[in-house]
């Protein structure tokens, strides 16, 4: 053995002693790191600073991104945006230089989050589709369980709870098989979180599985409070009302503890929900405002749109009607506009992945019964051959998928119409809006014909207090009915006709002219007038005012306004004499 030989050895060794130190020093430094689940101390915040001054080593250079992505999500759930900014640029920056396929996944994992914890669902799948590539590419089980889980989180979060199960359930299967009681854990508190939304399911069904998470918990020692957040649901949904609330309120003590944010926000509407439901008004505003804020800290557009709509039934419930248009207006903008577009993206690109996943894992099972004695140009034929198939088997499942989603939706649709109805008149009530204005302001903004728009007609029964001292409530019950009966008959099929209030009614009409407007003003007016309700042998006679308003088309959509138009058209109505109508553009 010459010299430079034994120069060469002892190199190569110096260099693999070298490499073993750096990821030995890089595991205890990420493991202690990854045992910090929230800032929830000084000594937390503290060690870390400490880990972040530590990688700043060059024997580091290459490994970075996975220690800012995660620390940029504790910066995060912590509602520090500016210091989670700054170390989402290091590791974006960081990223190109990290070849380890298990950091890889831990980087898109947590830069994932951070996004989705903010509602920034574009970011968030983005990052979530290469997680989703490169745990395929390198066939990295692990990566591939915990993207399931994070798309199944996705479908969650955008209430497209149906489309969540399949994923999970795979996720589910595969962590079984794979012994990976983290991502068991996950799965399973999905899936519950998933079922709670969802009337068809049930919620014994859902405590089962919840008790196996609270088996694994224990394994795990996790008490991160969003186990027994589900708790309290189900027990609500089993109608253990004093068990819910214990549960509920002991996930916000956790949450509270352990600083974090995003459960403290969830908490606070599960709660607010829970009072809503026991007709508590000042305890569900009180939670609802909280949850409105700590949305509003974390910048989560998504979760302010469902607390303005819980916001808008608890103001309905005190009969405060502008606060309850008001909110109400919040929420259906967002329905319109950001929530729309955030789902189309996640089912055009996620649903790629999805249909991948199932693809490959019908392949591998059909690989194996390939006959080991073919030649390899038969097992190539053979392979295209299943490759199509079950490509074909899996586009035809989607449709059918799609298909049964949409009936259901449709059918949802029609029972939800049917339950907000106000039970006296057969009109809708105000809730129905949050379901109605949506497509309505998206059908305004695609409606071309300058001609004709989006217009209200404001009626009030004339003189009905005296109606209701005549004949007593009864009596003007009775009449309420007459006269919602009657203008049904007398309005356009396309039109919804809302009870506003006592003796005030909304109608709606989409794609109409002013002319129109007028004209079905006068029929309604005439159709009362020569309507007689007989009532104990006596007659009731009953006029109606009207104020109506038609919006202009080259203005942005905007309900409020125009419903006080209608309303100021309508006291001028009633000053000149009643039984008549006035409108205009507003």
């Amino acid at each position: 053995m010459n010299w430079f030989t034994l120069f060469f050895i002892l190199l190569t060794t110096l260099f693999s002693s070298t490499v073993v130190s750096v990821q030995t020093s890089y595991s205890v430094l990420y493991n202690q790191l990854k045992k910090i689940q929230h800032l929830n101390s000084p000594e937390d915040t503290q060690i870390l600073s400490d880990i972040i001054i530590q990688i700043k080593a060059p024997k580091f250079d290459k490994l970075r991104a996975p220690f800012y992505a995660y620390a940029a999500k504790l910066k995060t759930n912590n509602g520090d945006f500016n210091a989670a900014n700054q170390l989402l640029k290091k590791a974006t920056k960081a990223l190109p230089q990290l070849k380890n396929n298990d950091l890889l996944i831990d980087t898109f994992d947590s830069l994932s989050l951070v996004h989705f914890n903010r509602g920034n669902y574009g970011q968030a799948i983005y990052y979530l589709q290469h997680m989703v590539n490169h745990s395929f590419s390198s066939k990295n089980q692990r990566g591939q369980t915990l993207a399931l889980i994070r798309l199944g989180l996705n479908y969650l979060e955008l209430n497209v709870n149906q489309l969540a199960f399949p994923p999970l359930r795979l996720a589910l299967k595969l962590a079984r098989e794979n012994n990976n009681k983290d991502a068991e854990y996950l799965a399973l508190l999905y899936l519950v979180n998933g079922r709670i939304n969802d009337p068809s399911m049930s919620a014994q069904e859902s405590m089962i599985l919840l008790n196996k998470a609270t088996e694994i918990s224990l394994i795990l020692d996790k008490n991160d409070g969003y186990l027994t957040r589900l708790k309290g649901i189900v027990h609500q949904q089993l109608g253990d009302n004093s068990q819910a609330e214990s549960w509920l309120n002991n996930s916000l003590i956790i949450a509270k503890r352990n600083n974090d944010l995003r459960l403290q926000r969830i908490v606070h509407k599960n709660l607010a929900e829970f009072h809503l439901t026991n007709n508590q008004t000042t305890e569900a505003k009180h939670h609802a405002l909280i949850s409105f804020e700590f949305a509003d800290k974390l910048q989560h557009k998504n979760s302010m749109a469902n607390l303005h709509l819980i916001l808008s039934k608890i103001y309905n419930h005190e009969n405060d009607k502008d606060k309850t248009l008001h909110h109400l207006l919040h929420y259906t903008d967002f329905i319109a506009s950001y929530s729309n577009q955030n789902i189309i993206s996640l089912l055009t690109i996620i649903n790629k992945s999805f249909n991948n996943i199932e693809q490959q894992e019908k392949i591998v099972s059909l690989e194996k019964s390939v006959l080991k004695n073919q030649s390899l140009t038969e097992k190539n034929n053979e392979q295209h051959k299943i490759k199509s198939i079950v490509i074909l088997i899996v586009t035809f499942s989607f449709i059918i998928l799609t298909i049964i989603y949409f009936v259901k939706t449709r059918s949802l649709s029609k029972k939800v119409a049917r339950s907000m109805k106000d039970t006296l008149t057969g009109a809708f009530g105000r809730s129905y809006l949050e379901h109605y204005l949506p497509s309505v302001k998206a059908r305004f903004s695609q409606d071309l014909n300058i001609k004709k728009s989006f217009g209200v007609i404001a009626i009030d029964c004339d003189d009905f207090k005296l109606i209701n001292e005549k004949f007593g409530h009864a009596g003007g019950d009775k009449a309420l009915k007459h006269i919602v009966a009657t203008l049904m008959k007398h309005i356009r099929p396309g039109d919804h006709l809302f009870r506003w209030g006592g003796d005030e009614f909304i109608l709606m009409c989409e794609h109409v002219s002013q002319q129109q407007l007028s004209e079905i003003s006068q029929r309604l007016i005439k159709s009362i007038n020569c309507l007689k309700i007989k009532y104990d042998e006596q007659e009731i006679k009953a006029t109606i005012s009207v104020g109506y308003a038609l919006h202009k088309k080259d203005t942005e959509f905007n309900l409020g306004l125009l419903l006080k138009e209608a309303d100021k058209y309508l006291y001028q109505t009633k000053h000149t004499g009643k039984n008549n109508f006035i409108g205009n553009y507003i």
